[in-house]
């Protein structure tokens, strides 16, 4: 994402997003931090039947290399599966080579299909990807929010 629209955001962008989320039953919120610092967070939307998509996981900048982003997910994951969910999806850029390897690592597999992002006045085109949590069950068709 460029600097001009990250430089543009304001510190506290997603806080009345996480507010009123945390009181909807179908979205939550799962947040990691040390010495009350914030350092990472992951939101998790749930769509009928059994999906719980995976929106705009986030760390500091620097927090990537000790081992953070795996735990947030990790912690995202036990969460879905507490909730009785099967499938998880995500979207993430498609120039974003890291988090994409991120995900495959975490056994996510791309959709047939991509979407489009306008962030300020770019276009980004996104890769959907998904994980399936419990192998027996069949993929169901591919689709955009």
């Amino acid at each position: 994402i460029h600097d001009e629209y990250l430089a543009g955001i304001r510190d506290d962008h997603w806080v009345a997003f996480l507010e009123s989320g945390s009181a909807c039953e179908n979205v939550y919120s799962l947040v990691i931090e040390r010495e009350s610092t914030l350092l990472g967070v992951a939101i998790l939307r749930i769509t009928p039947p059994d999906t719980a998509a995976l929106v705009s996981p986030s760390l500091l900048p620097g927090m990537t290399r000790p081992g953070l982003g795996h735990r947030l997910y990790e912690a995202a994951e036990a969460s879905v599966r507490n909730r009785g969910l099967s499938l998880r999806t995500l979207d993430v850029l498609a120039e974003n080579r890291r988090a994409i390897t991120f995900y495959e690592r975490h056994g996510f597999t791309d959709f047939p299909k991509s979407i489009l992002v306008t962030l300020g006045d770019r276009v980004y085109s996104c890769r959907l990807m998904r994980k399936r949590l419990d192998d027996d069950a069949p993929y169901p068709e591919a689709h955009a929010d």
